[in-house]
This record gives C-alpha cells, structure tokens and sequence, in this order.
C-alpha cells in the first residue's frame, strides 16, 4: 500500500471537495485523514491518502492536475515516505488543549509556537482568527492541540506562559483533551 499527501487551497466555493474525491474515488484512494476550513475567502485542504500499489501515483497527480485548472486551485501532490518503523515517542504523548487570547497583535502564533517548541512540546492542531470587534479593535483567539510528554513537569510551562501573557497582553490556559473511544 502507497499513501501520499494532497493539499489544495483556492477561492472557496462549492464542488471542490466533490472534485477532489471523485478524483480519487476514481483511482481507488481511500482518505485516511483530512483537515478541510475556509480561511477568510480562500478554501484550504490537506489530506493523507492511501493507494494499492498497482495505482499509478503519475496518473493521480495528472487528474488533480486538471482538476486544479477546471477549479482555479493550487493542488499538490507528494509521495509519502512510510518510516521503517512507527515512532514510539508519539505513545508516550497526552494530547492537551491551550488557549490564547487577546488583543490582537503581530506575533502571537510565533512566541507561542516558539515558546511550546522549547519545551519540545508538540503541536498537532492550530487553528486562529482575528475578530474585528468595536471601534476596529480585533481580539486573536487561538485554540491549538498539543501531544505532552507523561510525567511532564508543568512548572516551568506555566511561569513562561505567565511571562508570555504579561509580554503580549494574553490570556493562555490549558487542558488535557480526554480521550474519546471509538
């Protein structure tokens, strides 16, 4: 089994998920994961797509190449390499929520991004808008995922957001996610 990664961004309107998975479902891909949103007026996807290995990823990338022309769209598509192994590290990860919030300024994502880096805690969702509020004042909202290590020590996590909130003008708080069984 082959997989590889599909992404496309361009003016939302309707059809362009319908475009996309006839593509596929006519050379026999299975979507084994997605994330789709509108950004402001633009639509943008990821997926990660699976294949048997008789499929001709040449011939997938041809179609959403005409795909990409009669929809007006940036597609790409990339081969994924499977590692040998699945990493080990991901099991040993408990999956939280942090929020941000505030007046809206430039730099947020990034100190909060960089600040989570540090610590080498992982984001596996980030999701952000601006709200223009009253008297064109815009408040940024931030709800971002993140896989923490078990036995984390939090301490110091939570001094450097106390830094961060009096630096930006920001509230940050945090949860763990509770897993849902399927």
């Amino acid at each position: 089994m082959k997989k590889a990664v599909v992404s496309g961004i361009g003016h939302d309107r309707p059809g362009i998920v319908a475009g996309f998975t006839q593509v596929l479902f006519r050379h026999g891909c299975n979507i084994e994961d997605s994330s789709m949103t509108i950004l402001g007026p633009e639509f943008a996807m990821i997926l990660i797509i699976s294949m048997a290995d008789t499929v001709s990823e040449e011939a997938v990338a041809a179609d959403l190449e005409v795909l990409e022309k009669e929809l007006g769209l940036s597609v790409a598509f990339k081969p994924l390499q499977l590692p040998a192994a699945p990493a080990a590290a991901t099991n040993n990860l408990t999956p939280y929520m942090i929020s941000v919030s505030g007046h809206d300024r430039t730099g947020i994502t990034y100190e909060v991004a960089n600040l989570l880096a540090s610590f080498q805690i992982n984001i596996t969702d980030l999701n952000a808008q601006s709200i223009t509020g009253e008297a064109d004042s815009s408040v940024y909202i931030m709800m971002v995922e993140a896989g923490i290590p078990q036995g984390f020590d939090f301490g110091p996590l939570e001094t450097a957001f106390k830094d961060l909130e009096t630096t930006l003008g920001i509230e940050i708080r945090y949860h763990e996610i509770e897993p849902v069984a399927l």
